[in-house]
């Protein structure tokens, strides 16, 4: 009889639901919308009907993962801290809710971590071996940089999640790229106020948002007052216009910054990079490439790697799934 994990993926547009089998396979997917406008009780609420609409097709469900936004405590079973997303949403007891419900055994973590840990076991992580390390059945040491509105990052190290002592650890977007020696907005236009509160943060420079503002700071005129996304302008870069292709170039050298640092600290094997601007293709990812080689530790130049992600939307989701599996001891 085949064992699955519930996974449950709740993000501020939708909440997606599905059953995870051991190979990485879904079964019985559903999304919803979330309707975040109406707070973290009513979100959880759906979310927990999800559940059940979709164990009352199913046997033999191990227990379910959940993947949330914020920062968690996976113990209490918890967000710890707001979300821009959705109202309402710190403290509450997301794990107990969705476990006196099912029945059954409950694990929450940050969605940026479960995404991580389902492309370590199912994605990028088990198809982008790195060579020099001679390794052919997948990578334990990976980021993972999810590159949309903002950037989310998950971090994992010997094959489990890494959260930190206060668990936030794997806040990538918040790296400072473009320092300023006051707290204060600078004559550079690049040098932004983050909503984390400080300047410089590789989120206000590199994610979606990012890239437009740069893009109509830089060059106004050339929006015509029209709406502008990142989208465009990677489809105008890769065709060679400026000043789209130096928005474009700057973008993979500060994300190549930020990746160059976190393989110097950490000593990874793989970044693995997904999200929606992910899809550029080599316009962002040579770039990107190029700066991380040249700024990683030369002894260890032919050894990690920059890849795309392979699970896109669904990463989160096979992630909760793998989670579960973890924790039970199948994986």
């Amino acid at each position: 009889m085949v064992e699955y994990a519930l996974g449950i993926d709740i993000g501020g547009t939708n909440i997606s639901a599905g059953l995870i089998d051991l190979q990485g396979r879904i079964h019985l997917k559903k999304s919803i919308p979330s309707y975040a406008q109406k707070g973290g009780p009513a979100v959880l609420r759906k979310a927990n009907q999800l559940a059940q609409t979709i164990l009352a097709r199913s046997d033999n469900v191990l227990g379910v993962g959940v993947g949330v936004p914020g920062q968690i405590d996976p113990g209490r079973g918890m967000p710890l801290s707001p979300t821009p997303n959705i109202p309402k949403w710190s403290h509450l007891p997301v794990k107990s809710v969705i476990a006196r419900s099912t029945g059954l055994p409950v694990f929450i973590e940050n969605d940026a971590n479960v995404a991580a840990l389902g492309e370590m076991y199912f994605g990028a992580g088990k198809t982008a071996v790195s060579p020099a390390l001679m390794r052919d059945k997948g990578v334990k040491n990976l980021v993972c940089l999810t590159l949309g509105t903002g950037i989310g990052g998950g971090i994992i190290i010997d094959g489990k999640i890494y959260s930190g002592s206060f668990y936030y650890a794997g806040e990538i977007g918040h790296i400072t790229i473009l320092p300023t020696p006051r707290l204060r907005q600078t004559s550079d236009p690049n040098v932004v106020r983050c909503k984390c509160g400080n300047y410089g943060c590789l989120e206000t420079i590199a994610s979606a948002s990012g890239v437009v503002r740069r893009f109509l700071s830089a060059c106004h005129s050339r929006a015509g007052g029209n709406p502008v996304t990142a989208k465009q302008i990677f489809d105008n870069a890769k065709k060679g216009i400026q000043p789209y292709k130096d928005i474009a170039l700057e973008t993979g050298f500060y994300l190549g910054i930020a990746c160059a640092s976190i393989i110097n600290i950490l000593d990874l094997d793989l970044v693995v990079i997904g999200g929606k601007m992910s899809e550029a293709g080599p316009i962002l990812f040579n770039q990107i490439r190029k700066t991380f080689r040249k700024r990683i530790m030369q002894s260890a130049a032919k050894q990690p790697n920059v890849v795309p992600a392979k699970l896109g939307g669904d990463a989160g989701l096979i992630g909760a799934g793998v989670l579960v599996f973890q924790k039970l001891g199948y994986l």
